[in-house]
């Protein structure tokens, strides 16, 4: 059995598209963020949606649109979330939309085959806001893992995003791992970035894949909304360039 597990989309709708495309899955996971800085949020709500997958947790995107609040996002892409949030997603969306994404739960946990598995946008110890890099230090990732009810017995997975960074790590008992960004990779790789687990009778092997796609096209769409100049071009320099100028 093979599980895709994506992250951040960000309305990129093109990139999840050739993701979906160019693999072979059995079950889907979506770990949050499918709207702000992209130009089609509805593109990628209704492909969600039609793709059914089997675990879905919301990101703090999807709750700042949905509540319409503030997304708790890094200063460094703080205004341009609320510009696009506010000129793109909340222009594009429709009231049933915005409950679903209300809707869709923080965290979840399941168990395949003996392997543990928790699932979250950001860390366990804050599902929303937490950004789990793995260069923080002992502490700073302990306090990240803070409300994780992993067992002694099997082994024990925390799939989680938000960081827009792909990776993965062993801690203690545990596999952390990151698919990345499906629609904003900011690892200085500007590919959509994604996650396959294979069950085998081995164990689970975890697959990090990264696939090109049509970035012009993505940054014509842009282009088509009524966003300020300085937007645009922070937009399209992440978006060809995999990383925050």
């Amino acid at each position: 059995m093979k599980v895709l597990v994506i992250s951040d989309i960000h309305g990129n709708s093109i990139a999840l598209k050739e993701v979906i495309k160019r693999n072979e899955f059995d079950e889907l996971w979506v770990l949050g963020d499918l709207v702000d800085y992209g130009p089609d949020p509805g593109g990628v709500i209704d492909l969600i949606k039609e793709l059914k997958p089997k675990f879905i947790v919301r990101g703090n995107h999807d709750h700042a649109a949905a509540f319409n609040v503030d997304c708790g996002c890094g200063p460094a892409t703080h205004e341009l979330s609320t510009v696009t949030r506010e000129k793109i997603t909340l222009q594009s969306l429709s009231k049933n939309e915005l409950k679903w994404l209300s809707e869709i739960p923080l965290t979840l946990e399941t168990e395949l085959d003996g392997s543990n598995y928790y699932i979250v946008h950001g860390s366990p110890s804050n599902p929303l806001y937490g950004y789990l890099y793995y260069y923080t230090g002992k502490t700073l990732l302990e306090d990240s893992l803070q409300g994780l009810g992993f067992r002694d017995n099997g082994e024990n997975t925390l799939v989680h995003g938000h960081t827009h960074y792909q990776g993965s790590m062993h801690y203690k008992n545990m596999l952390l791992i990151n698919p990345g960004s499906v629609g904003q990779p900011r690892d200085g790789d500007s590919r959509a970035a994604y996650l396959v687990i294979e069950k085998g009778s081995q164990g689970d092997r975890f697959i990090l894949g990264r696939i090109k796609y049509d970035i012009e096209n993505v940054v014509k769409q842009v282009k088509t909304f009524d966003l300020p100049e300085w937007a645009v071009k922070q937009l399209t320099y992440i978006l060809r360039n995999g990383k925050v100028a």
